[in-house]
């Protein structure tokens, strides 16, 4: 796991007794760790995998779910404690719970076709396409049969 992930979620911990397991949060209440957003959520991205052992590792450590007012969806949350949580949770980030729930397992997404498998005709203008839309009897709207560049011209 990340350096970075790792010393939010310790250091949350120590000093409030939650962490809020979210890119967004975490930026918000630690910017002295990350440069931008768009770092932080790497980070998180990559530590994804690795977050529920992690905090499984630490003692007396619960894993839930919450959804907080600014937040469009469900982010992990860890806590030691879920006394005054509401209060607690509004003072630190400032921003009210929605919900608490306890933490979903994620179900593996079942082996499927691959994208381009599912879509009997290519989206992109190839022979193959233009040959599949003339036996439906429809117009490849993509094909224009030039395929050459136009031609460059000088500036100068």
């Amino acid at each position: 796991m990340n350096s970075n992930v790792h010393r939010y979620i310790v250091e949350q911990l120590a000093a409030s007794g939650f962490v809020v397991l979210a890119a967004r949060m975490a930026f918000i209440l630690r910017p002295d760790i990350w440069a931008t957003r768009m770092n932080c959520g790497m980070d998180f991205t990559d530590a994804i995998p690795k977050l529920r052992e992690f905090i499984g590792s630490l003692p007396g450590v619960m894993l839930l779910e919450i959804q907080l007012e600014g937040s469009p969806g469900w982010a992990m949350f860890a806590t030691r404690s879920t006394d005054m949580l509401t209060q607690r949770l509004e003072w630190i980030t400032g921003e009210s719970l929605k919900g608490l729930r306890p933490l979903t397992e994620v179900k593996p997404k079942p082996a499927g076709r691959a994208v381009e498998d599912a879509d009997p005709i290519p989206s992109w203008p190839c022979i193959e396409r233009t040959e599949r839309l003339r036996a439906l009897g429809i117009k490849d709207e993509l094909a224009s049969g030039n395929t050459a560049f136009p031609p460059r011209r000088s500036s100068l």
